[in-house]
């Protein structure tokens, strides 16, 4: 024990003991006064809560704690902290204010969150909180057994269909079958490719061919959340307000293509209008109980990957996303294009990329399969490997994009996290930033369409009068002179060093 406590303070580890008892508001029926209690939780700020009850006062207390969303805070604080490897320890004060603000008893019954925000901002996993959250506060609200939750409740996890989300159905599915499948009814679902949650009522008419009214009700509670939403004027759908009788509760994350767009047409504070923020009502939604939340700040990628990823996208005249962060993400590591064919990169990588771990391979070809070799190699390395069309959601700590056909998504490049490698043999965008070229009639022409979508000017260029910088968004590496330079090191070590005989003889 004394080893322990030496090695909490080195560590500056400090634990603090709540017994039960101290907060029973009558001794004999052992009513917990619950908002002394979580006050005083909330006010500790704990990394990590431990409860040692028995069995049945464990769940009562689970529930409380999870809905009052002490839970979901911890959960969200490790994930950060681990993300960007210490160097994010909390959320951000947007994201603890939103799940303050969904805990409090005239939010947590709200029918409809909705969760806008750029790429990598936490908008999915928020989204997931607030559901854990719903279940929690449903299960006390009801008063129903573990048995009675699975009957009654059901969680349903809707995925576009546009950007499969395979990977994410299944870690995601995992997650919440472990943590409120023993309680609820999980079910989770991609839409068909034909089928857009941008199209709501396309969606809802999909869905309700399939699920009957007879169906839903047959749930107490049905809480439905739908990730990668785009906004199209038409949110607010017939169950929700032509039926308030269905007991649907909808979490809608929107897809960062549509940070401006979701709140039109009724949103009048356009002087203000990208600012993180927080609210339970909103302008045009008359009858319908709403919490909204904005969030802009990046936090899945590293800066440098983001730095990367807005310089293609803001000087190459492509789609683009919004471009407003106002703090920097974490450091990692400067992106890197290795320069090599199929071939040429299997050699590589087994000589060089073996120590890498986390690593998701993301290919991009015609037609949109990964070539045989690649195959073999993630297979030989142990890395994941995906289409483009199935990343959606998706991370890991190193990503390679494997390129044929000088493509560019800010979807794939975002999805690393700490490292990311671009594999392709040729590209002009990657060569001009190799070059430092700066494309001034692009950025203006991103800014001004930046100004018209999302109603704000995008983060001023550091490029434009400082060209040489450009080339620091990256390293390059050639495959195939590294290659050939080994195979002629290698062959000299192989040739039999000629004897040195003396100058008589």
């Amino acid at each position: 024990m004394q080893a322990i406590k030496a090695e909490m303070k080195k560590r500056n580890i400090k634990a603090k003991f709540l017994g039960i008892h101290e907060y029973f508001k009558d001794y004999s029926t052992k009513e917990i006064d619950e908002r002394r209690l979580v006050d005083d939780i909330k006010q500790t700020n704990p990394s990590m809560v431990v409860m040692v009850i028995c069995y049945s006062q464990i769940l009562c207390l689970r529930f409380l704690l999870e809905g009052a969303g002490i839970f979901s805070e911890v959960r969200m604080n490790r994930d950060l902290c681990l993300q960007s490897k210490g160097q994010i320890l909390t959320m951000s004060e947007t994201q603890k204010k939103f799940l303050q603000t969904m805990a409090q008893p005239e939010n947590i019954e709200k029918r409809i969150v909705r969760i806008e925000g750029q790429v990598g901002s936490g908008k999915t996993l928020l989204g997931i909180e607030v559901l854990k959250m719903k279940i929690a506060h449903y299960m006390r609200s009801y008063g129903f057994s573990p048995k009675e939750g699975k009957e009654k409740l059901r969680a349903k996890i809707i995925f576009e269909g546009q950007g499969s989300a395979q990977m994410v159905k299944v870690q995601i599915e995992k997650e919440l079958i472990e943590e409120i499948g023993k309680y609820s009814t999980i079910e989770i679902e991609i839409l068909p490719y034909d089928i857009t949650i941008g199209n709501f009522g396309k969606a809802i008419g999909y869905l309700s061919k399939r699920e009957s009214m007879k169906t839903l009700y047959t749930y107490q509670k049905n809480i439905l959340l739908m990730d990668e939403c785009f906004a199209d004027g038409k949110v607010i759908d017939y169950y929700t307000v032509g039926q308030p009788d269905v007991a649907i509760d909808f979490i809608q994350c929107f897809s960062y293509y549509s940070l401006g767009y979701a709140n039109e047409p009724n949103y009048k504070e356009v002087d203000n209008y990208i600012k993180e923020d927080i609210k339970t009502d909103h302008e045009g939604y008359e009858g319908c109980e709403l919490v909204w939340c904005r969030l802009l700040q990046c936090q899945r990628s590293s800066q440098q990957i983001l730095d990367l990823a807005n310089f293609i996208v803001r000087h190459t005249k492509l789609l683009f996303p919004p471009n407003i962060q106002s703090r920097k993400s974490f450091d990692g590591c400067v992106p890197t294009w290795i320069k090599a064919s199929g071939i040429e990169f299997v050699q590589y990588a087994k000589l060089v990329l073996t120590s890498l771990k986390d690593v998701m391979l993301i290919y991009k070809n015609n037609p949109d399969r990964a070539p045989r070799e690649i195959v073999e190699l993630c297979s030989k390395m142990n890395w994941k490997y995906a289409s483009t069309s199935d990343i959606t959601g998706s991370e890991s700590s190193v990503v390679i994009l494997y390129i044929v056909g000088g493509w560019y998504s800010y979807e794939a490049y975002t999805r690393a996290k700490h490292r990311l490698i671009v594999v392709e043999k040729f590209s002009s965008v990657l060569s001009n930033i190799q070059k430092g070229i700066h494309d001034k009639e692009g950025c203006k022409l991103y800014a001004e369409q930046h100004l018209k979508r999302y109603k704000t000017m995008p983060v001023p260029c550091q490029y434009e009068d400082k060209p040489q910088l450009i080339p620091n968004l990256m390293e390059v590496v050639d495959a195939a002179r590294y290659l050939k330079n080994l195979e002629v090191f290698n062959s000299l070590m192989r040739k039999p060093k000629k004897m040195m005989l003396p100058s008589w003889i």
